[in-house]
C-alpha cells in the first residue's frame, strides 16, 4: 500500500523489476529493538505491511531473552494479505529459538472474512 506522499513507500514504488535495492544488515530507525523498555511482555501490533518491522525484531535472539512473552497481533482485510505467516510459523522451529520458541503467540485478525484460527 503506497502511503500518498510518504518518504519510504513512495520511493518503493518506484522500483522496478531488475532495479537495485540495497539493504543494510544492521536495523536502524524508530521501530528498533532499542526502542522498547524491557518488560515481561512485549505486544507487537501490526496492519497490513506494517508487521515487516516486528518480523525483523522477531528474528533477533536479544528479544527472545529479554521478554518474558511475546505477543504478535496482526490485522488485515482479507486473509491472503497475511504476510510473513510461513515464517512467523517457522520461528519456533529454528534451532537458535527452540528454548524461546513457547514465549511466541501470533494472533492474526482478519476483519472482512470469517478465517478459521483468526479473530
Amino acid at each position: 500500500i503506497v502511503v500518498p506522499d510518504g518518504e519510504f513507500t513512495s520511493e518503493l514504488s518506484r522500483l522496478r523489476e531488475g532495479d537495485q535495492l540495497l539493504v543494510d544488515r544492521q536495523a536502524f530507525g524508530f521501530l528498533t529493538l532499542d526502542r522498547f523498555v524491557d518488560g515481561r511482555d512485549l505486544w507487537l501490533l501490526a496492519t497490513g505491511t506494517g508487521v515487516a518491522p516486528f518480523v525483523s525484531i522477531l528474528q533477533d535472539f536479544e528479544v527472545w531473552e529479554r521478554f518474558e512473552s511475546i505477543k504478535l497481533v496482526y490485522s488485515v482485510r482479507e486473509s491472503k494479505e497475511l504476510a510473513y505467516r510461513e515464517l512467523i510459523a517457522g520461528l519456533a522451529e529454528r534451532e537458535y529459538l527452540a528454548e524461546h520458541a513457547h514465549k511466541l503467540q501470533f494472533i492474526p485478525v482478519v476483519t472482512r472474512e470469517q478465517v478459521p484460527g483468526c479473530l
